[in-house]
């Protein structure tokens, strides 16, 4: 069984969030599929078909990993058969990149799921929403709205994504990598591994429904 979780935070408050585009890029997947999301558990809503789970957990990005945990645990998926799809504000907007595995970056709903799996090593789909405005708090720039001339790229940028968690799902994360990881000069993005203190805050820590 693999798994795409596609993070975010429920409710109608930070829908069209930046913080929301992992939700969705496996939105959009799913529409790929003809598939809805019309199953949920405990912490997460999800849509299924053979061998395949994409799910939205429903608690707050700061303790994404309880669906994470809860959806492995039931399914009997290992770390490694599942993609986590996230924003991430160190890449500039429109820049997608996968990684194996690795630290969280300072974003607190991957370091909840590497808390609560006990590792670092399950695949990973980031998606650039940044550059962040200098004069603007980390919280205030996740759970802010794009801009309407942002419109374009995060429509490129979640299709992009659905492409590539097709070919993590058909392919696997080594032809995924070198599909759709990017070159770009070193002054233009920091690497996450290399941008802990700009600590990507979640939204409230409480579990939520929608």
């Amino acid at each position: 069984m693999k798994i795409v979780v596609g993070l975010g935070n429920p409710g109608i408050r930070y829908a069209e969030t930046r913080h929301n585009i992992g939700w969705c890029a496996v939105e959009k997947f799913a529409s790929k599929l003809e598939l809805a999301f019309r199953r949920r558990d405990d912490y997460a809503r999800i849509a299924k078909t053979t061998g395949l789970v994409i799910a939205k957990p429903i608690t707050f990005m700061n303790e994404s990993g309880l669906a994470v945990a809860s959806l492995c645990s039931f399914y009997k998926a290992a770390p490694e058969s599942v993609l986590v799809v996230y924003d991430d504000m160190n890449l500039p907007l429109g820049m997608v990149r996968v990684r194996a595995h690795g630290s969280s970056g300072g974003h607190r709903g991957i370091q909840s799921i590497i808390e609560r799996l006990g590792t670092d090593r399950f695949p990973r789909l980031r998606l650039g929403i940044g550059p962040k405005p200098a004069e603007m708090d980390n919280r205030a720039f996740v759970l802010s709205p794009f801009a309407e001339s942002e419109d374009r790229e995060v429509r490129r940028i979640t299709e992009e994504a659905a492409d590539a968690i097709g070919i993590w799902v058909e392919e696997g994360i080594e032809k995924c990598m070198n599909t759709f990881n990017r070159r770009i000069p070193s002054e233009a993005v920091m690497d996450s591994d290399e941008a802990e203190e700009n600590e990507q805050p979640g939204a409230e820590c409480e579990p939520g429904k929608s």
